[in-house]
């Protein structure tokens, strides 16, 4: 056998091999990615704002984005002195791996806080503009490549009481058989 047969053979074998840790054979083809952005009430019994995506059947390479603007607020001990901001939070959920019990997930955040936020899609934009003065600002990121099992959620913690949460289901298996992929399961 000559050089570049072996070599040939050899680059076969580890392309083989590194496909197998993307997904396990007889394990899920896809993941079933659900999230949900939350931040705190501003005020007593006002129902905390939110935004919910998902579920969304991804495979190994797949993303998907996700954001929200939320009216964010923060005070001192007493209560005597808030600043307020607008918040806008994005979010980037990527799969990089599936076996049969969990998923590789990649998650990438930016919190942009300030006086304004500006939203912008294919039809339009769309400004949100703070009313009053004392404005929090800064940005803040977040990216971490978790492993997550199945039907199980992972929450992180941003500044402010804003916080995005991830679940992870099984989509469909080598059988074709798809489970209830985090129906039900709080994301709080």
């Amino acid at each position: 056998m000559d050089n570049v047969m072996k070599k040939s053979i050899l680059s076969m074998l580890v392309l083989t091999a590194l496909s197998g840790c993307a997904a396990t054979p007889g394990g899920p083809r896809e993941a079933s990615v659900s999230s949900l952005m939350t931040a705190p009430h501003l005020y007593q019994g006002q129902i905390d704002p939110s935004s919910a995506s998902g579920p969304k059947k991804l495979k190994v390479g797949d993303s998907y984005n996700q954001l929200a603007v939320f009216n964010l607020r923060a005070c001192n001990l007493d209560e005597t002195e808030c600043k307020a901001g607008k918040g806008k939070l994005q979010s980037k959920t990527t799969v990089v791996g599936l076996s049969k019990s969990e998923a590789i997930v990649r998650i990438d955040l930016l919190l942009d806080v300030g006086h304004s936020q500006t939203v912008q899609d294919e039809v339009s934009t769309t400004t949100y503009q703070l009313q009053g003065a004392g404005t929090l600002m800064g940005q803040y990121t977040k990216s971490e490549t978790i492993s997550l099992g199945y039907n199980t959620n992972r929450r992180f913690d941003l500044p402010y009481g804003v916080a995005f949460n991830v679940c992870v289901g099984a989509g469909a298996d080598s059988a074709g058989v798809e489970p209830n992929a985090c129906q039900g399961l709080p994301l709080r």
